[in-house]
């Protein structure tokens, strides 16, 4: 148990209470937690940034793999240590939550409510029990408009994530996400629209749809196609400078998406689809549909239908069963591939899953050399993929000032997403003039490239 502080400071009698929430996990997570900030403000508490300035914290929680359940739970421990200075509750959400409700509950005793995937007014509805359980009274409720779309940004004013739907009808053998999410339910188009319409009056210029099956929308009310719909759609919001399209199940990417992609001018042209595997019973272990040469069809309809498209994937190693020859073939797709942009994870054994304990299992430490191999040979490609940048003028999303390079800005092209790839360095302006504005769509001449990041100078446009 977190040791309590005798002095522990005394709340201040009538002032609105101050919660502090810690976001973790994917860019689904975060839209969570900015609706969940944006109600627990209507509800009449303050937002604190800072843990420690928190009468309350909720820490909304990632629970996919193992690794995001590791960071999940010692934040939690983290957070809970907090509980003997100002801190008065500690109340636990998200998918770790909704996954191990009981686990925590019995082996965490100091967070004093554990939820699941309930919603902004559940961790609302917690939060006005734990502060009022203090003796205190909560201050009158501001007020909330009903639509699910209100939210508090946290992140980058200029960029927001949009979740188009929830839950996932896949069957992927090594994946969680159907057992916590649910079945897959699509979103109203309008109700959609008015989100990103939102967001772009408060400031955002990017926006980035997102959803654990992105391919799949619409379809779960029986209207193929929609997706292709609803991002046309969007790309006529005004104001809005880029929209990108996140988590595209390969086999799912229709040919009417792809022709609004090279069609319409806000559309990135940028496919973000993660294959998992290239090997084909790998593929048929793993609940994948589709073969290897289902993926290379994939492939050549997106490059013939939108050339200049950059294609991000990811893939798995060491599922049960992945041999060294399922490993190779693997390794000699991502070569045959020339993905611009990859991300390699090692299998992660999840109770509940048709994978786990399925074997033969690949060692943890040949798991790792195998991911090493296949990001040595990406590095490679995005090398010379982004060498054929140099003596190019492309349009710049700026981002704002360098964190590795205090004297340069940051931005990206429409073919790397935000915080995920690389990024371009660029001169800070023209001379004479003021630094662009983080939002700021620049022209840029590129004049060196690296192995994932670019660099150049703002032109003329």
């Amino acid at each position: 148990m977190t040791p309590r502080a005798k002095n522990r400071p005394p709340a201040e009698a009538g002032r609105a209470p101050a919660v502090s929430l810690v976001s973790l996990g994917c860019p689904k997570n975060q839209v969570d937690s900015e609706r969940i900030l944006a109600r627990l403000s209507g509800e009449g508490f303050r937002v604190a940034g800072d843990p420690a300035s928190g009468d309350l914290i909720v820490v909304n929680t990632c629970g996919f793999i193992e690794a995001a359940k590791r960071e999940s739970i010692e934040t939690i421990l983290e957070m809970s240590s907090l509980k003997g200075g100002r801190c008065r509750g500690l109340v636990v959400t998200g998918c770790l939550g909704e996954r191990y409700k009981d686990e925590l509950k019995a082996e965490i005793p100091e967070a004093d409510i554990v939820l699941g995937l309930g919603g902004p007014e559940r961790v609302a509805a917690a939060c006005r029990e734990l502060w009022i359980k203090t003796g205190k009274k909560m201050p009158s409720r501001l007020g909330l408009g009903s639509s699910p779309s209100t939210r508090m940004r946290i992140g980058p004013p200029h960029l927001a994530y949009v979740k188009i739907a929830e839950g996932c009808d896949r069957a992927c053998a090594f994946c969680a996400i159907p057992a916590i999410r649910g079945r897959f339910h699509s979103r109203p188009p309008k109700e959609i629209e008015a989100e990103v319409r939102s967001l772009v009056r408060e400031g955002a210029r990017e926006v980035s749809l997102v959803s654990q099956d992105t391919v799949f929308y619409g379809r779960d009310r029986g209207r193929k196609g929609s997706l292709a719909d609803l991002v046309r759609r969007l790309a006529g919001v005004r104001g809005l400078a880029w929209l990108r399209v996140h988590y595209l199940y390969p086999t799912g990417i229709d040919d009417a998406l792809l022709r609004v992609m090279a069609g319409e001018e806000k559309v990135c042209r940028y496919v973000d689809m993660p294959i998992q595997h290239a090997d084909d019973a790998v593929l048929k272990r793993m609940g994948r549909a589709g073969k290897r040469a289902d993926l290379e069809k994939v492939l050549n309809r997106i490059r013939k239908i939108v050339p200049e498209a950059a294609i991000r994937t990811t893939v798995l190693v060491g599922h049960p069963g992945e041999n060294e020859k399922a490993f190779e073939n693997l390794a000699d797709f991502v070569r045959q591939a020339r993905f611009d942009h990859l991300g390699v994870f090692t299998y992660s054994g999840e109770e509940g899953t048709a994978s786990f304990g399925a074997g033969p299992v690949v060692p943890p430490e040949e798991a790792e050399a195998r991911r090493a191999e296949i990001m040595r040979a990406q590095e490679g490609i995005s090398a010379a993929l982004l060498r054929e940048m140099v003596g190019r003028t492309v349009p710049v999303m700026v981002d704002g000032p360098s964190e590795e390079h205090q004297d340069l800005l940051s931005g990206r092209t429409e073919g790397q997403a935000y915080d995920v790839d690389g990024v371009v360095y660029l001169t800070d302006a023209l001379p004479g003039t003021r630094a662009p504005a983080p939002g700021s769509l620049v022209p840029v001449l590129v004049t060196e490239s690296h192995t994932h990041d670019l660099a150049g100078k703002i032109v003329q446009g």
